[in-house]
């Protein structure tokens, strides 16, 4: 298998709730500290894919992404009981076929079953929340004639466990502008990168996070309304510093802001209520075995 051409057909990077798929594995934890807005939350999150090559250069990957999330909610929600709606589980199995195209194009469609649940008892219909991704891409990033290495991105993604329930344009331009600079600008995820030697890199960055989860037991707010989701989205402004231990292996520190913070109380698709959430350091740290 060339290892070129396999990191031509897996440069796929979905929102950064979704594993990219330069992963084989990666194991993560995130701290969100609430502060004085109206959650924080902790999540491990465990992933796992393995490429399968059909024929040349066309390929299909299998991978599973684990998160186990803990929540916590301030003053402001104690119109609940909070008990049975602060630990969540998501799962998404990663089913990808990916090919080579004319002209330098490359072609991945992923489709991802998936559940986001708090799990208290055993599953249902409303547990199950279906992701996907589609996506062209032209590699110049690498080989013959790339004196100018860049990547262009287009396509559309859609997590149902993100938080955000529409799709998302996916549209970035990748280009290495020096030997120790390169940027990447477009939606969902922009960056500016600083190559300080063969093993740190530096990177400041612009993207989305947050998670959508179904509540098995429908809670009660003082008020009388029922609700049976959690939704939370936001922007995450921030660093990234990477060290490589090897050419497959490195691990990686992210510290992030986040800005226009939006948490919902929801009974099915409707809107019960908005609770007020500030601005909160988000910190990730990891490490990440990639092809």
């Amino acid at each position: 298998m060339c290892k070129g051409t396999l990191f031509s057909l897996l440069v796929i990077c979905c929102i950064e709730m979704k594993a990219q798929l330069l992963d084989l594995a990666r194991v993560e934890y995130t701290y969100v500290s609430g502060g004085n807005s109206g959650i924080d939350y902790r999540r491990a999150r465990v992933v796992c894919n393995y490429p399968f090559q059909l024929k040349k250069d066309v390929y299909f990957l299998a991978g599973l992404d684990y998160s186990s999330i803990k929540a916590s909610y301030n003053g402001e929600i104690e119109s609940f009981d909070g008990d049975p709606s602060d630990n969540f589980t998501l799962i998404d199995l990663n089913l990808t076929y990916a090919s080579r195209m004319k002209n330098d194009w490359r072609f991945a469609v992923q489709v991802t079953p998936g559940l986001s649940s708090n799990l208290e008892s055993s599953l249902e219909r409303d547990d199950f929340i279906p992701s996907g991704i589609i996506l062209f891409i032209k590699d110049k990033k690498d080989g013959e004639g790339a004196r100018r290495p860049h990547q262009i991105f287009l396509g559309a993604a859609y997590s149902g466990s993100s938080g955000l329930p529409f799709p998302i344009p996916f549209i970035r331009y990748y280009r290495k502008i020096h030997p120790k600079w390169s940027y990447s600008v477009g939606a969902p995820v922009s960056n500016l990168q600083f190559h300080a030697g063969e093993t740190i890199r530096f990177k400041l960055f612009a993207t989305l996070d947050g998670f959508n989860a179904n509540l098995q037991k429908e809670q009660v707010l003082n008020t009388g309304e029922d609700f049976n989701r959690i939704r939370l989205n936001m922007i995450l402004l921030g660093t990234r510093y990477e060290y490589k231990f090897s050419k497959h292996i490195e691990s990686f520190l992210t510290i992030t802001r986040s800005v226009n913070p939006v948490l919902q109380l929801r009974y099915d698709r409707s809107r019960v209520l908005s609770l007020p959430a500030s601005n909160v350091m988000h910190y990730r740290i990891g490490i990440r075995c990639k092809i």
